[in-house]
């Protein structure tokens, strides 16, 4: 019991010892608490550039989704557009029917009801090309500036 005692005591003092004198010692110490400062410093710059990078990531995110939510917008004016023009061609298909019909036997008041229902469908398709146009240079400036935006990040990798 004793002998395993001894070695315990032996082993803890080899392991403890270094070698050098207590004044020495405390120098290297010393030099140790200058560098644990001086990576506590640098430690403390990283971290609040990395929190300001994980803001401005979190801020980045958030545009994103407003972008996805303005081109989902812009998706549905699309398919809003698009059945505004089916809807247009299905009116225009009655349209041609009733001029049909008028062709057989239709008086001249059939042919002015006629007559202005053209003029209302050809002031119609007048709008919808307006807004078929204002919308694409709209689509063409969003289409430019994702392309751009995506251009930027692929030349940082």
């Amino acid at each position: 019991m004793l002998r395993a005692s001894l070695m315990v005591l032996v082993v803890l003092l080899l392991g403890t010892y270094t070698g050098l004198p207590a004044e020495d010692a405390k120098s290297e110490h010393a030099v140790m608490k200058k560098e644990h400062i001086k990576v506590h410093e640098e430690h403390d710059v990283m971290l609040k550039k990395l929190a300001k990078w994980r803001i401005e990531h979190r801020k980045a995110l958030a545009a994103l989704r407003e972008i996805e939510a303005s081109i989902l917008d812009h998706e549905a004016e699309l398919e809003e557009l698009a059945e505004h023009a089916r809807e247009h061609e299905d009116h225009i298909h009655h349209h041609e029917e009733e001029f049909a019909e008028h062709e057989k036997d239709g008086d001249a008041k059939d042919h002015a009801k006629l007559a202005e229902m053209h003029k209302k469908l050809i002031a119609e398709h007048n709008t919808m090309t307006k807004q078929v146009n204002e919308f694409h240079d709209d689509h063409d400036s969003l289409m430019a500036s994702l392309k751009k935006l995506r251009e930027s990040l692929s030349k940082k990798k």
